[in-house]
């Protein structure tokens, strides 16, 4: 990320959504499940709440252009859609973002309507706050993979805050530990597209810096190893193949070929980029030619580059990139 800029991301104007996108149900083999509304929404994305400084909600636009905050007058973040993309997963927090952040995080499940909100996680059983961060619904729509912040008496001295991978059913119910981490801060879990692996990033704190990679595990979250070092970390995208993922980081946008961890910089001045259902199209937020403006597009890799293709709308209001820009599987 340059160095100054900050995303912005509220206020959408959605110029050319409606038709931009293959209709749900289509013959595409990796395309969206039978169960995919053809009037659901095509992209859910974390915005700024007008008048109400590190307050933030979720926000979701249908093909047909019309969009709807979904979480209401809640402070809530990183939108995950469900398979058939007719809910998503978010993060709902207790006060807002700005100074330390706030004082909780759970994560709570709501129609793409906006309807049928539910908690998801809550206050353990020993009365600790959550602090449940960046979901991932599962393909199979039975689980949600999140990552949760370790209560400081759990986290090794001089290490950093260690957070750890979780997982809860997504009818609700006990979350259970994945993968063992030795007090890292694991986070952005990405399920693989058949939903045998999980991808994440792991930060580390050596002689004060921080250093960051992605790493691989099985579903249970066994036979966890690195994939690739990537600076600056941010999430991690399976491309709909299962052959490579896209890693969202502080110094831009790389695609990492699962087989051989090679990594590749894609775009400099880019964020959150995210997979279309076709595995050829991307949306990503792309820097503008003023300093502070950005811009959600749509493009492909061309010549190991992002190419925008199209302006899908301009923004306002600034926020972090890393609070959340989804793509339906209906897309």
């Amino acid at each position: 990320m340059a160095p100054g800029r900050r995303l912005a991301t509220a206020a959408i104007v959605w110029l050319t959504l409606a038709g931009a996108t293959a209709a749900c149900g289509g013959s595409n083999e990796s395309g969206p499940s039978a169960g995919c509304r053809s009037d659901g929404p095509t992209l859910a994305l974390a915005h700024t709440t007008p008048g109400a400084i590190g307050s933030y909600g979720v926000l979701v636009a249908a093909r047909s252009g019309a969009t709807t905050r979904v979480t209401r007058n809640w402070v809530a973040t990183d939108p995950s859609f469900s398979p058939d993309g007719r809910r998503l997963v978010v993060v709902r927090a207790d006060g807002d973002y700005e100074s330390s952040g706030p004082g909780s995080t759970a994560l709570w499940l709501v129609g793409a309507d906006g309807t049928g909100a539910r908690a998801l996680t809550n206050v353990s059983d020993d009365g600790v706050a959550p602090q449940d961060t960046r979901p991932a619904w599962s393909p199979d729509g039975r689980t949600v993979a999140f990552s949760r912040r370790l209560p400081n008496r759990l986290q090794v001295a001089g290490r950093g805050p260690a957070f750890r991978l979780m997982a809860v059913p997504a009818d609700g119910g006990d979350a259970r530990p994945l993968v063992d981490n030795d007090g890292a801060a694991d986070f952005a879990p990405a399920w693989s597209p058949d939903g045998s692996r999980l991808a994440f990033i792991r930060e580390r704190w050596v002689s004060g810096d921080r250093k960051s990679s992605v790493w691989t595990a099985r579903a249970d979250g066994t036979g966890a190893h690195q994939l690739a070092d990537v600076p600056d970390g941010v999430s991690v995208r399976w491309r709909p193949d299962g052959d490579a993922v896209v890693v969202n980081a502080g110094g831009g946008v790389f695609l990492v070929d699962v087989d051989t961890g090679e990594p590749t910089l894609l775009a400099i001045d880019a964020a959150l980029a995210a997979w279309a259902p076709d595995g050829e199209h991307l949306y990503w937020w792309a820097a503008g030619d003023t300093d502070g403006e950005w811009r959600l597009v749509e493009g492909r890799i061309v010549g190991e580059k992002l190419h925008a293709d199209r302006n899908v709308g301009p923004v306002e209001h600034d926020i972090s990139p890393t609070l959340g820009l989804a793509v339906s599987p209906c897309a």
